[in-house]
């Protein structure tokens, strides 16, 4: 999100082509949960991204979709799980629907290698220290900002 505020990211996709296509009916997700542009960052759906972020800087491996942001909070150390796309014609753009044999394969694989120390998830860690995204990420989107 700070990439594409500062310029140096783009997406194939924009606020209205997630929002904007009229048809709320197809906001209800496969749990039969409510989302538009207003819930969209509720209480569910921050809770998981902290999770991953809060799981990754604790330099414990996490188990997480292959698919769109969760990916990238993914250290070396950790499992991607894919899983079968899903076209949300209403929203005009892919889901992801995990695959529960691959998450069963990728918690058999954590628990066979064990218990031990993740030297890259802690260096993957790092990148998310407060003091390097406020330097690197914030300062200068406020100063373009204030610009």
């Amino acid at each position: 999100m700070l990439r594409n505020l500062v310029g140096s990211e783009n997406r194939a996709i924009s606020f209205q082509t997630i929002w904007g296509a009229g048809d709320l009916t197809s906001f209800e997700t496969q749990s039969g949960a409510f989302i538009d542009y207003t819930t969209a960052l509720g209480i569910n759906s921050v809770w998981a991204c902290v999770s991953l972020i809060s799981d990754t800087i604790s330099a414990v491996p996490i188990i997480t979709s292959n698919f769109a942001a969760s990916a990238e909070l993914a250290s070396p150390d950790s499992y991607l799980v894919n899983g079968q796309p899903f076209w949300d014609a209403g929203q005009h753009c892919w889901f992801n629907v995990p695959n529960v044999q691959g998450i069963v394969d990728a918690l058999e694989q954590a628990y066979q290698r064990g218990r031990k120390k993740f030297p890259d998830t802690i260096a993957f860690a790092k990148d998310y220290d407060a003091n390097k995204v406020y330097s690197e990420m914030w300062r200068p989107l406020i100063e373009k900002l204030s610009a």
